[in-house]
């Protein structure tokens, strides 16, 4: 995948983020409607709408990105129910969030982590209940901030 994400025949870039035992992380170009895995499962896009809320990019003291948290509407807070307890993720009932680590740190700097972006973020999930979170990265990124995506964590093949 190109590292140039400045260039203007690129207009956006997806994070998609697989809720899975081991963290699975993915950069697209397109807001998918539904992927599939080499493994042969199938997710898809069961939203009415084009987002599912807000959400904050968490960031260290280096403004790296170390995690993102979303903040569910009241319609989609029964997402919460269906995550799974993940060692990368924390879950609050309280406001309806959930926070995502792509890496051991879990510190994250509250001053540079409260964006309260919305749109392009979505909800899949499989026949058998697997979910995935996509989340808009780009143009709402610098290309430092998904470059320190990229470096966290290893990407999966997601086709």
């Amino acid at each position: 995948m190109s590292n140039n994400y400045s260039n203007h025949e690129q207009n956006e870039l997806y994070l998609l983020v697989l809720l899975d035992d081991q963290l699975k992380l993915k950069i697209t170009k397109n807001l998918l409607t539904s992927f599939s895995l080499e493994s042969g499962k199938v997710y898809t896009d069961h939203n009415d709408d084009t987002w599912t809320g807000f959400y904050d990019w968490l960031r260290n003291k280096k403004t790296e990105i170390i995690g993102v948290r979303s903040f569910f509407f009241e319609h989609y807070s029964y997402m919460l129910n269906l995550i799974k307890p993940l060692q990368y993720l924390s879950i609050n009932e309280c406001n309806k969030s959930i926070e995502i680590y792509f890496q051991e740190e879990k510190n994250f700097d509250s001053e540079w982590s409260t964006d309260q972006h919305f749109g392009k973020n979505r909800i899949f999930s499989t026949e058998s209940g697997d979910l995935a979170l996509s989340f808009g990265i780009y143009p709402t990124l610098s290309v430092f901030e998904i470059e320190s995506i990229k470096k966290q964590v290893a990407f999966s093949k997601i086709s």
